[in-house]
């Protein structure tokens, strides 16, 4: 039980300041809304997903070894080998983001590339900081320099979109901007550097660190023909003004899948930490249980108060996005759910399943996708999407049960039947009213079956705090 206190009292720190930032998003729709057209924020969306596929990969998503490899540690005076060969490895990453840009410029002409490079700089940069920060167990700080990234973001963005022409750009800028923000903080209050210096350089530390992200980078790739290509195929298919509606829905959507990324940072640290100790596949289990629940849950509420948020934050000529909420929910849960799953991978040090698996439901995302979008459209891309991440969650839950022994309890079950009934009811357009009586069901029927885990949890909390 104080592993679980542990992990609460984490969560609240990322919840402080990661739920700015997810504020900050859902307050901007509306201004997005407002300003652009479908069509000018799906083509932003789509360029956005093709720089998070693209940046990461370049500079070998070094901030993951980083972060892994600092538990292996003693203490943070040790850090120096890890952070330097980290710095090493980011350099040459920028070296070869570099040139990708400037072979894309010298071959192709595409718009605000200037931006776009810079974004995917500050977009590496901050990944880089922010597991710094994390690394040295600063989640504070973490936490801090997030919301002043969230605050930067939401001003520059709303003086830049509704009070000058800028349009599209604006929102490269305001990224940017918000960046630089974060990692300036990070960087002052940590001071990296003084950890590093080239004596510190290690080959067998730089292969050993690649070793470990490097089926992380594939899986990306894998990854991104799951989200990535989805918006791919819609942009081709369809496209930009679906894909706009998409991106709205998504963002809706992600209000859940930023819920349980902060119990997800918090879960990071707990599994790396336990992965040695004897009863951790118990902790485990629990841990993807009550999670499964949650977002199932979560995302049940979600799409019950969905048309209430339409109502007051989006303009209206985006509502045609309520037909596909349910279904990008749904994919945000399953990927959410599998994502949670891929920390024990990491945990355990087996990131070549993270791969294999990710590759496999890409795979199956891809010919559904090409399949399904010209015939049904954007509900084929979703369908096609939905089907993807239920292949890839069941594909790491039947590895960890077969070659791990993780058990999973029956309450995943009852998450799975909220959500369908939740999405039977979405869809018979019932009256709001009866939308809003099955949540205080959900919630009375919750609080009856779990209440000795809640009371137990509860408990545990309160003593903590008077101890």
């Amino acid at each position: 039980m104080n592993k679980i206190v542990v992990f609460l009292k984490t969560s609240f720190v990322y919840f402080v300041g990661n739920i700015s930032a997810k504020l900050i998003t859902l307050i901007l729709l509306p201004l997005y809304t407002a300003y652009l057209s479908p069509s000018d924020f799906g083509a932003y969306d789509y360029v956005m997903t093709i720089i998070s596929f693209v940046a990461p990969i370049c500079f070998f998503q070094v901030w993951d070894a980083m972060y892994r490899f600092s538990f292996d540690q003693k203490s943070v005076d040790k850090f120096e080998k890890v952070i330097t060969n980290t710095y090493i490895i980011f350099g040459i990453g920028l070296l070869f983001y570099t040139l990708i840009i400037g072979a894309v410029e010298f071959y192709i002409s595409i718009e605000n590339l200037e931006l776009i490079y810079l974004t995917g700089v500050g977009l590496s940069a901050n990944y880089l900081y922010t597991y710094l920060a994390r690394a040295f167990r600063n989640n504070i700080l973490f936490s801090i320099s997030g919301f002043f990234n969230s605050l930067i973001i939401g001003g520059s963005t709303y003086y830049l979109v509704a009070q000058t022409d800028l349009g599209i750009k604006s929102l490269y800028i305001a990224f940017i901007l918000g960046a630089i923000t974060q990692c300036v903080i990070i960087h002052f209050y940590i001071r990296p550097f003084r950890y590093f210096s080239s004596k510190f350089y290690n080959s067998k530390i730089v292969i050993e660190m690649l070793k470990f992200s490097m089926p992380l980078c594939v899986a990306s790739i894998s990854y991104w023909l799951l989200s990535g290509f989805t918006k791919f195929s819609v942009v081709n298919l369809v496209g930009s003004y679906e894909n706009g509606l998409y991106a709205v829905a998504n963002r809706l959507a992600n209000i859940l899948n930023t819920i349980v990324l902060i119990f997800q940072f918090a879960w990071n640290e707990i599994a790396y930490i336990v992965s040695k100790d004897d009863g951790h596949m118990e902790l485990y289990s629990k841990s993807i249980t009550y999670l499964s629940f949650f977002v199932f849950a979560g995302g049940s509420f979600l799409i019950i108060f969905s048309r209430l948020i339409f109502a007051y934050f989006i303009n209206p000529i985006y509502n045609d996005t309520l037909l596909y909420l349910p279904l990008a929910i749904l994919g945000v849960s399953l990927n959410a759910i599998a994502g949670f799953m891929s920390i024990i991978f990491m945990a355990e040090k087996k990131t070549k399943f993270i791969l294999w698996s990710t590759g496999m439901a890409a795979l199956f995302n891809c010919v559904l996708s090409i399949f399904l979008t010209p015939i049904y459209g954007l509900y084929g891309a979703l369908i096609a999407l939905s089907i993807s991440f239920f292949i890839l969650m069941i594909s790491r839950l039947l590895f960890l049960k077969i070659n791990l022994s993780l058990s999973i309890e029956p309450a995943i079950l009852y998450g799975v039947a909220i959500f369908i009934i939740t999405c039977i009811l979405y869809y018979m357009n019932i009256a709001q009213i009866y939308l809003y009586l099955y949540g205080c069901i959900i919630v009375f029927v919750t609080c009856y079956l779990r209440w000795k885990d809640i009371f137990n949890i509860f408990t545990s909390i309160r003593r903590n705090l008077r101890g």
